[in-house]
C-alpha cells in the first residue's frame, strides 16, 4: 500500500507542476487559455429551513464551472436541471463545446484540467466532443 500511496504523492505533484507551468506559458502568451472545470455538487432546489418544504420532493440543479486560470481569472457556469438533461458525458461535453466555441478567435491553444470522473470527462463521449471542437473550430 505505501508503495502505491507514493506513486499517488508522486503523479498529483507532476500534475500540479504540469499545471503551473501552463498557468506561466498562458500569462506569457496572448492566444492560449488554461482553465479547469469541475462539476459542483447536487443542488436541490427549493432551498428552505422549513421542516414542511424540506421533506417535499425537490428538484435538483447541475453546475458545471469552467474557470480561466488567465487573468483576468473569468469564470463560466452552465447550470442546468434534472428536468433538462442528467450529469453526464453528453451534458459535460456539450458544456465544455459550447464554452470552447465562445472563446474569442484569437485563441489558438486551449489547456483544460479537470478531475478523473471517468462518469463525466474521461471517457469516448468527451474525447469525441473534443476532437470535433478542433475538426470544427479554430
Amino acid at each position: 500500500m505505501q508503495n502505491d500511496y507514493d506513486q499517488h504523492i508522486t503523479m498529483k505533484n507532476q500534475c500540479q507542476e504540469a499545471k503551473t507551468a501552463d498557468k506561466i506559458e498562458a500569462s506569457q502568451k496572448s492566444n492560449m487559455v488554461v482553465a479547469t472545470f469541475d462539476l459542483q455538487s447536487v443542488l436541490q432546489i427549493p432551498c428552505s429551513d422549513v421542516s414542511t418544504l424540506y421533506y417535499k420532493l425537490k428538484l435538483n440543479m447541475y453546475n458545471l464551472t469552467v474557470y480561466n486560470m488567465k487573468p483576468p481569472n473569468d469564470a463560466v457556469c452552465y447550470c442546468w436541471t434534472e428536468v433538462d438533461g442528467s450529469r453526464g458525458s453528453c451534458e459535460i461535453g456539450t458544456c465544455m463545446y459550447r464554452w470552447l466555441t465562445s472563446l474569442p478567435d484569437s485563441i489558438d491553444d486551449v489547456v483544460m484540467y479537470s478531475d478523473t470522473c471517468g462518469g463525466q470527462n474521461r471517457n469516448r463521449h468527451m474525447a469525441a466532443v473534443l476532437l470535433y471542437a478542433v475538426e470544427t473550430t479554430k
